[in-house]
This record gives structure tokens, C-alpha cells and sequence, in this order.
């Protein structure tokens, strides 16, 4: 783990790269170009009087650093775009279906190649997944009917709830707010500095108008809730704790990750609500990679996952790790997601560059040379057809605030990240998700994914009726991967030959620049306006 910064989780060199990636995602690098070229005009046209050397140079320093993180973030997402599993249904949201290959044998493997061996299964348990549970300030949370209809029929929700709860700001008489069964929120005022993260007391309310009936008549659908995040110590540990408590409270509501009652994993031994539940051979394990601040003997950490494994039940890891603002997975963070998923350790392996070839080009291998890849790739382990060949069953992860892929590995799962649940932002980089729902068949009295289903989510901010509404991102869905928020490249041209063309008029009014300058600049207009008309034209490709 890197040593942390204040309020900065990362080590110097990816806080550099967090603040660049802010930068650009926000749009603030047009103008950094914009100044730029007010003071570098001057120095083209020999003034060197307006402008020193020093900021010159300190200017053509930071246009650089800039162009150079911008063609960094477009090459990223080009390099290590990876498109989601499943295909659309007529729901709306896609579906993937796990076959049962339990039984199958190498040779055969052509002959069930796209048949549903799963479909006259019986699901044991449906479980939901969602990413980041983002503070709603003065919003309300509402939900669309189809997000209700997605979650339909599941037993259990899983979140992570980015922060904690403090009392109701709208309590103003300075007294902390009773709550149910006696329990007190921590105090609004305590604030815990610049970065913090904080929910108000109507969350829980909020989150429960998804009201759900499980498949099981007699248990009601219930959340699961990560309290184990960078943003978890942002306050004192007794606002955390009666944050924690306040959770567990609440009816079909239970916070998991702290180390204070070992309620490190689901299902807990000291709960009958939760043992009503049964889901005794579930075990869903969560730790985070970051803390903001010290939070020694507080929450769950990553490192500490296998001490929780447990090999006789399915086992879900629903880490909060990787880094902000990155739609995609870096390959060395594949290597070493995919070799966790398999071997129970979070280290890169060469090997694992095998993984990609096949991925890329299996579609074209058939039978026999296919299978034998895949024995290469698993190394020691028999071929993936044969038996389940993973450590985890399925892993689930947030903290990036973007959605980032789900891929099928073995017979498991991987969703990077679910991204932003719910966010009361307007920036667009930070209202997005995904949400998931798995069903959990019992196969020759062992437990096994059957179908998948997710799709992205989007919150529509009213700032009239300060109203947020999560709904189905359907547009998106339908391309099956995600693209974060595009770099505004047209944009950044317009503004930067309109900037060019207004201080070249303002020079050449002070007669310092001669007809040379203006023969450039109309070649540059010309150029500029042949591109967009080629472009956006009827003369351009075909969407």
C-alpha cells in the first residue's frame, strides 16, 4: 500500500495523476491553452518586454504538461477499452447466462457452445450490487420504476455508503437528533476538513423507496451496506460508530466492514435479524486499499481478505480499491485483479498477458487448440471446462466514481466497479453507475452463479424541485462498455483560435505584427472549418 497524503490517499506520483485527471475531466485545460497563447503571441512577435522569460517558460511548461496528460487519458481509454459481458434483453438491461460445464469434457466443448444449461435452474439466492452511495445535500432520492423493477425479487442489496451519516443539518437548535431505538447521530458541526464525505439521516429513508418483496414470501429484501472506505475515519471514530449503529438500527439495514463488533463480513454470528436471512453458505467479504485519514482498528482493510475467506460457502469480495475517474482498468491492475480471482493473491503475474491474447483472439480458436490455451493459461490447474477453478465466486468493487467493466473469468465474476449509485453533483463525470444482480443456483450441492444482469444508471438532477432521480442509463447499456466523459478536443480548438485571432487583432492594432500573422491565422481558420464540415457534414463517415 502507498503511503498516504493528507486527504490524498495516493502516493505523490498517482496524486499528481489524480489532480491531472480532475483537470482534465472538469474541462479546465482549455484554459491553460488560452494563457498560454496570451503570452506567448508577445514573445512570437518579439515583445519580449510584455512578457519575461521566466513566465514564458513556466507557461510553455505547463501547456506541455498539460497536452501531454490529455493524449495520456485519450490513449488510456483507447488501449484498455474492454467490452462487458452479456447481451441485451427485453427488459431493457443486459443478461449473461452461466453454463454448466460441470460435466462437460474437452471435446465436447464445441457441441454446448451458446446452449442456457442454466435456465431450468432454480435460483437459491438473488443478490444486488451497486457502487458508490454518494451524499445527497439538500436532494432528494428518488427512483425510476424500471430501477425498481430491476432489483425486484432480490434478498439482498449491496452498497458501499461513501462516508458516514451525521445528524440532520436542518436540527439547527445545536443538539445531536434522537433517533430510533435511543441511537444519536454524530454532531453536523464537527467538520472533518475539505475532503470530507458525510450523509445526512434521511439516506436510509431515501434508499428504502426501492421497497422490494424477495422471492421468498417471507423475507423482505435487505441492504447490505460497506461502511469500509477511504471517507469512513474522515470524522472523529465515535461519529463513526454511532454512524455504524444508527445503520444497524434501522430495519433491513446492516453496516458490515468495521472492526469495532468484527462485523468484518456477512453473515454475522450476533444478529437474528440476519440469520433470518439464511444465507449461512454466503460469504461476502469487503476492505478498502485507501483511508483519507488514520484509521487503525476502525475498518476493514483490503490486505486483511483472506482471513475472512471462507472455502466451504460462495465466497464475494466487495473491495473498495483501484483509483478515481478511470472508465478503464490499467492492464498491470488487470494482472493483478484477475490473479486475486483466481489464486487469492493481489500480485501481478506475467503469465497473466496470456489472458489477454486469448480473450482478444479466442473467437477465432475452436475446440481442441482453445481448450489448450486455456490449460496454459491456468497454468497447474486442470481446463476451466472441468471444474470451478477460482478462488473467489465473485468480485464486486468501487471507488472509481465511474462505471468500469464486468468480465467472466472461469466460472466467476469481476465487476471493477459499480461507480456512483447516487450523487447529487451536477459535474457529469460523477453521475454515473452500474448495478448488477446475480442469481445463486445450488449445483450437486455446491453454489454457482447462474444468470447476470446489469446495466448503467444515471442521476437526473432537478435543481428546481432539488430532486435527484437514479434511472436506467439505457443509450449506454445498449454499447455494452462505457466511455467516461469525452475531452472536449472540438471545443478546446474553438476556443483556442478564437483567443488566437482576438490577441493577433489586438497586436496588430498596436502595429507590432505585420500581414504574415493573419496569412497564418486564416490558413489555421480555414483548415478548422474544413475539418468541422468534413466532419459534422453529411460528407463525413456514417454514424
Amino acid at each position: 500500500m502507498a503511503k498516504n497524503l493528507k486527504f490524498i490517499p495516493y502516493s505523490p506520483w498517482e496524486a499528481i495523476k489524480w489532480i491531472g485527471k480532475h483537470i482534465i475531466l472538469d474541462f479546465y485545460y482549455p484554459f491553460i491553452v488560452l494563457i498560454f497563447f496570451l503570452f506567448i503571441t508577445p514573445v512570437v512577435t518579439a515583445l519580449i518586454i510584455v512578457v519575461s522569460p521566466s513566465w514564458f517558460y513556466g507557461f510553455l511548461f505547463l501547456f506541455c504538461f498539460f497536452v501531454i496528460l490529455v493524449i495520456h487519458q485519450m490513449v488510456q481509454i483507447r488501449v484498455h477499452k474492454i467490452v462487458n459481458i452479456g447481451s441485451l434483453n427485453e427488459d431493457g438491461w443486459r443478461e449473461f447466462q452461466f453454463t454448466d460445464l460441470n460435466s462437460v469434457k474437452d471435446k465436447n466443448l464445441n457441441s454446448v457452445k451458446g446452449k442456457n444449461l442454466n435456465q431450468k435452474k432454480k435460483a437459491k439466492y438473488i443478490i444486488g450490487f451497486i457502487g458508490d452511495i454518494m451524499k445527497m445535500g439538500d436532494y432528494a432520492l428518488k427512483f425510476e420504476k424500471r430501477v425498481k423493477k430491476f432489483f425486484n425479487g432480490v434478498h439482498l442489496i449491496v452498497g458501499n455508503l461513501e462516508g458516514i451519516i451525521l445528524r440532520d443539518k436542518n436540527n439547527k437548535d445545536g443538539i445531536a437528533t434522537q433517533h430510533h431505538n435511543g441511537v444519536i447521530l454524530g454532531d453536523k458541526n464537527n467538520k472533518g476538513g475539505i475532503a470530507t464525505q458525510h450523509h445526512n439521516d434521511k439516506i436510509l429513508d431515501q434508499l428504502a423507496n426501492i421497497k422490494l418483496e424477495s422471492t421468498k414470501s417471507e423475507v423482505k429484501s435487505k441492504w447490505l451496506l460497506c461502511v469500509s472506505n477511504n471517507h469512513s475515519a474522515d470524522f472523529e471514530k465515535g461519529d463513526f460508530k454511532k454512524s455504524r449503529d444508527f445503520i444497524n438500527e434501522k430495519p433491513n439495514f446492516y453496516a458490515f466492514g468495521d472492526l469495532d463488533k468484527n462485523h468484518s463480513c456477512f453473515p454475522w454470528d450476533d444478529s437474528q435479524s440476519m440469520k433470518d436471512l439464511h444465507m449461512e453458505d454466503i460469504n461476502i467479504v469487503t476492505g478498502t486499499m485507501w483511508s483519507n485519514k488514520k484509521s487503525d482498528n476502525l475498518i476493514t482493510r483490503f490486505d486483511s481478505y483472506n482471513n475472512k475467506y471462507k472455502s466451504k460457502r460462495f465466497n464475494i469480495f466487495f473491495p473498495h480499491w483501484h483509483y478515481e475517474n478511470e472508465s478503464y482498468i490499467r492492464s498491470k491492475l488487470q494482472r493483478k485483479a484477475i490473479n486475486l480471482f483466481l489464486t487469492g493473491i493481489y500480485k501481478e503475474r506475467k503469465w497473466n498477458i496470456i489472458y489477454n491474447l486469448i480473450d482478444h483472439f479466442s473467437q477465432t480458436i475452436k475446440g481442441v487448440k482453445r481448450a489448450w490455451l486455456q490449460r496454459v493459461f491456468y497454468k497447474n490447474l486442470e481446463s476451466p471446462v472441468k471444474e470451478k477453478q477460482q478462488k473467489w465466486d465473485l468480485i464486486f468493487g468501487h471507488h472509481s466514481h465511474v462505471p468500469q467493466p464486468i468480465k467472466n473469468y472461469a466460472k466467476g465474476i469481476i465487476g471493477y466497479s459499480g461507480g456512483n449509485f447516487t450523487s447529487s453533483q451536477r459535474r457529469k463525470k460523477h453521475i454515473s453507475g452500474l448495478i448488477m444482480k446475480c442469481e445463486i443456483c445450488e449445483v450437486n450441492n455446491q453454489l454457482e452463479l447462474g444468470k447476470v444482469h446489469w446495466c448503467y444508471t444515471r442521476n437526473e438532477r432537478n435543481k428546481k424541485k432539488k430532486e435527484v432521480c437514479v434511472i436506467i442509463d439505457c443509450l449506454r447499456t445498449r454499447k455494452k462498455y462505457f466511455e467516461s466523459r469525452s475531452i472536449k478536443f472540438r471545443a478546446s480548438l474553438i476556443i483556442f483560435s478564437v483567443a488566437l485571432g482576438i490577441w493577433l487583432g489586438i497586436f496588430w492594432v498596436l502595429g507590432t505584427i505585420n500581414s504574415l500573422y493573419w496569412i497564418i491565422y486564416s490558413i489555421v481558420v480555414i483548415a478548422l472549418f474544413v475539418y468541422f464540415v468534413v466532419k459534422y457534414s453529411k460528407f463525413g463517415p456514417k454514424k
